[in-house]
């Protein structure tokens, strides 16, 4: 079996695992979200796009991609927007719940904190 074949599963299923954990930090985190919400249905749209490339012989451009999608969502959604930085047109929950929420959204335990 070769390194590409051995990848085939970990892609999407990463990508599931990604979006799935934006997903419930909207449920958590922003009032009245649903599936069709922009800020849960955009990046699903973006996500699903670029693992559907990955299929295609554009796979290298895909892979990039899908790299700085990474990026962004770590740099701006991980870090810059929790932040209570005077640019931001919000100002970011600065309680121990926002940020577990933020960093380990998949695990219901922080969500008691």
């Amino acid at each position: 079996m070769s390194l590409t074949t051995a990848a085939l599963p970990a892609v999407p299923l990463t990508a599931i695992i990604g979006w799935s954990g934006l997903f419930i930090h909207n449920l958590a985190e922003l009032p009245g979200q649903s599936l069709l919400s922009p800020e849960s249905f955009i990046p699903l749209l973006v996500t699903a796009i670029l693992v559907a490339g990955w299929f295609t012989p554009i796979r290298h451009a895909a892979t990039l991609a899908m790299l700085g999608w990474g990026l962004l969502h770590f740099f701006g959604g991980g870090l810059i927007s929790v932040l209570p930085l005077p640019f931001l047109p919000f100002l970011p929950e600065q309680t121990l719940s926002h940020y577990c929420s933020t960093l380990f959204t998949p695990w219901p335990s922080c969500r008691s904190s």
